[in-house]
């Protein structure tokens, strides 16, 4: 057994032992029920529609004893409404047995995720059964009988359109795109500033690796910046928005800049070449297919990972469970303050802020950035998170398994395969989910840092800064570093000497100490 597996296997043992938090899941399943409706009588339900062209609704009905008469479904935008935005009746006489009748009419174009409400009515004398299930079988709306909202649901479809819904999922796709972008420019581009001047193996890894390894530097940075920013006495509000992803990409261009001097680069010498279309022919028959392929299957695991993230909640009106709530206060207070605070007011009556901010910091960035409500951008920056979290494990895994395809089976398993971390969208610990995007990326670069012969100052700074992030981020999640250290100290120390491991692991906690020293005094504020 090889030494890094050794360290690998007793890190990931380590980490299991401290990490084991049981959770349980409870499914109910669902049965049909009848309300009768008489002349006069109302049935209502409130729903959300999922998808653009809402043209009809199709609910559960038992025929009575007179078929004379019809039933009228009218759909309004809301319960209070007055006048229906659409109609359908259906004669009496056309409900012949149980079963599931439509109410059709004209497609509503923009349709998704709005709210909506049915209502209906009977016309005639007469009976008709309508079909109910209970009130956790439906968890968009309610039914209501004669104006009063019941414990139960509807039994009810939502008919659409193709051509419509079609189109509007082609344009919430565009959208998605947009939001992962714009998480990627304010993770990636500082992040990638920041290896590409600190990180020396920086130019030997491939664009994936850094990809993985920018996301986890670039979300440490946030936490540390709102601190330093606090601690001196500046709110920098929705200026940290364009500060810290414009900075970077500024570092970014002067990098390249330096390495096209260095590489003697001009426009004349790389446009004035004579053969330029046969040289594209010959370099594109030079390619090497197998060294591309990995990359490419990588690209297709993580379009079908942003897709399974970003789909279950793109109707959701908040991010779920009990964390969620106090992630989303907590946002809303950065973003009120501009930066961290010390007053939980309005929402609470709290004068001190101890918890860690990593993932709070970047979702108030965001939402300064795009204007999308705080509500919204816990929700989405959460499943960012969610979508880096994968990426982050890539160059980790390529280290371990010595080969790309390695990293691909990883995101594979974990982004496809595995309940966690998909389960988070429910769960709604984002704050953990965060430290494990930071995690993978330190790991690496401490881990590389320790095997190399010089530890310069440059790398040090940048493990620094990693480190301290994380430790704002999450604190649980944090003590998973130790255990790295541990287990890198046990397998090494004999080849590499314990003092000078000793001395180099020092350097690293001393540093990191010194970044986050003013939260360490401010938690001890709190109880």
């Amino acid at each position: 057994m090889s030494k890094n597996l050794k360290i690998v296997i007793l890190f990931i043992f380590t980490s299991l032992f401290v990490s084991c938090v049981p959770f349980n899941r409870n499914e109910q399943s669902a049965h049909t029920d009848l309300i009768q409706l008489e002349n006069g009588e109302q049935i209502g339900q409130s729903f959300v529609a999922r998808y653009d062209g809402l043209q009809g609704i199709t609910t559960f009905l038992k025929p009575g004893p007179n078929k004379s008469g019809e039933l009228t479904l009218d759909l309004y935008t809301r319960q209070i409404d007055t006048k229906p935005i659409r109609s359908s009746s259906l004669p009496l006489s056309d409900i012949s047995s149980s079963g599931f009748y439509n109410f059709a009419f004209s497609p509503i174009k923009l349709s998704t995720g709005q709210d909506y409400f049915y209502r209906l009515t009977l016309n005639s004398p007469g009976v008709v059964n309508v079909g109910t299930a209970p009130g956790n079988t439906y968890l968009s709306g309610a039914q209501y009988f004669n104006g009063l909202a019941l414990n139960s649901q509807s039994t009810f479809r939502l008919d659409y359109s193709p051509g419509f819904a079609f189109y509007g999922l082609i344009k919430e796709g565009f959208g998605w795109l947009g939001l992962l972008i714009v998480g990627l420019i304010l993770v990636a581009v500082p992040g990638w500033a920041a290896s590409t001047w600190l990180f020396p193996p920086w130019n030997s890894i491939n664009w994936i690796s850094k990809l993985g390894l920018a996301i986890g530097i670039g979300l440490a940075f946030y936490p540390v910046i709102f601190l330093w920013s606090d601690t001196i006495g500046i709110q920098l509000g929705d200026f940290f928005a364009l500060l810290i992803p414009f900075t970077g990409l500024i570092f970014i261009i002067f990098r390249n800049l330096e390495d096209f001097r260095a590489r003697g680069f001009s426009l004349k010498s790389k446009f004035s070449k004579p053969d330029i279309v046969s040289e594209k022919e010959n370099t594109w028959s030079k390619v090497n297919w197998a060294a591309i392929l990995p990359d490419f299957v990588f690209l297709v695991v993580i379009a079908l990972v942003v897709f399974t993230r970003f789909w279950p909640i793109r109707i959701l009106d908040a991010p779920m469970w009990g964390d969620s709530y106090q992630h989303t206060m907590i946002t809303q207070l950065l973003a009120d303050n501009g930066g961290l605070f010390s007053s939980w007011e309005p929402y609470a009556d709290l004068e001190s802020f101890t918890y860690h901010f990593g993932f709070h910091s970047l979702a108030a960035v965001f939402h300064w950035l795009t204007n999308m409500s705080v509500i919204q951008s816990t929700l989405w920056v959460g499943q960012l998170i969610n979508i880096f979290a994968i990426i982050a494990l890539y160059p980790l895994a390529v280290i371990i398994g010595k080969n790309k395809w390695a990293g691909v089976f990883a995101i594979l398993i974990a982004g496809l395969i595995s309940p966690m971390p998909m389960y988070y969208v429910n769960w709604g610990r984002y704050t953990q989910l965060a430290g494990q995007v930071i995690l993978p990326a330190i790991i690496v670069i401490v881990w590389l840092n320790l095997d190399s012969k010089q530890a310069r100052t440059s790398w040090n700074s940048l493990i620094w800064v990693g480190l301290a992030g994380l430790s704002l981020t999450h604190y649980r999640v944090t003590l998973f570093t130790p255990l790295f250290y541990i287990a890198y100290f046990l397998f090494n120390f004999h080849d590499m000497g314990a003092r000078d491991l000793i001395k180099r692991i020092l350097l690293h906690l001393i540093g990191v100490v010194i970044l986050v020293i003013p939260w360490i005094l401010r938690i001890f504020e709190g109880l």
